[in-house]
């Protein structure tokens, strides 16, 4: 029992380290201010995450640059990946089984995640290609590899595997078709540029960064409630193609609300700096359009 005990420790104070050079000190505080869990079970789906998107691999891989491009640089990139790594955290707390063991939920994901590499970038919206193209630029003009530079630009796109996966199982579609449904839809209701626009705002009240977190979380939210109501009518097969003609269906099905919503996001991105007012009317105005 005491052995037992000890060896429990020994690996909650490993993961904790784990956790802090990740992160850094704050992310557990960040996880639990964003949840409202405990620090067990948001381990639990930080381990997943961890492991689901081989994040230990790619942060070596950035280690490795030691020396080689500006120190900056590389804190750049491991800053990206903490944000994508809480993201998925809170993912997985949120959507994972807590009595499902943990091998057994990282496969799955793991396995999207393997099927869709090297597509993300053909599957983005334009606005979020831009970004990504940009970032890609601005990392191998410091000196790092292409293909480093490619898998840290692509994280923001990468991370919405757990959503493809899941509404791969539950509508039991192919993953390709519920990936091109899913980005579609983000084409479709605006949420790609409203994304975009939030993460770009500069916010020094801590309270506000937090309510635009959770806006950016309805925001998927809503993408992936598109997405699965387009694919209930999406035959049993398809590819990416295939998912994004479904969504463009159902758009045309719901033209004079999705007209609103594309006309009310365009008003706000010409209106000058985005406030959190502001994304806060855009969420409430595409969750209208989705209780229709």
């Amino acid at each position: 029992m005491q052995a037992h005990r000890l060896k429990r420790e020994i690996v909650a104070t490993v993961l904790s380290n784990d956790i802090v050079n990740r992160g850094g000190p704050v992310l557990m505080h960040r996880l639990k201010e964003a949840s409202a869990a405990e620090a067990p079970a948001l381990a639990r789906a930080y381990t997943i995450a961890l492991h689901a998107f081989s994040i230990d691999k790619l942060a070596d891989r950035i280690n490795a640059l030691d020396n080689k491009v500006p120190a900056a640089i590389q804190v750049k990139m491991h800053a990206k990946l903490a944000m994508h790594l809480m993201r998925q955290t809170l993912w997985f707390h949120r959507h994972a089984p807590a009595s499902e063991a943990i091998g057994d939920v990282i496969a799955p994901y793991a396995a999207g995640l393997a099927k869709l590499r090297g597509t993300f970038s053909t599957l983005v919206t334009e606005a979020e290609g831009k970004s990504i193209e940009a970032m890609i630029g601005e990392l191998c003009a410091a000196g790092v590899p292409d293909d480093l530079a490619d898998d840290i630009a692509v994280l923001p796109a990468v991370g919405a595997t757990p959503d493809i996966v899941r509404l791969s199982v539950e509508t039991g579609k192919p993953v390709d078709l519920v990936a091109g449904a899913y980005f579609a839809a983000a084409r479709t209701i605006g949420v790609d540029r409203l994304r975009l626009s939030a993460e770009r705002m500069n916010l020094p009240e801590h309270w506000d960064r937090l309510a635009v977190r959770r806006l950016i979380d309805d925001l998927f939210v809503h993408q992936r409630e598109l997405a699965a109501r387009a694919l209930r009518k999406a035959d049993a097969g398809g590819d990416r193609a295939a998912g994004n003609e479904v969504v463009v269906a159902w758009a045309e099905a719901h033209r004079e609300q999705v007209d609103r919503v594309s006309t009310l996001v365009t008003d706000l991105e010409r209106s000058g700096t985005f406030t959190v007012a502001r994304l806060t009317l855009a969420a409430s105005q595409i969750r209208d359009l989705l209780a229709n």
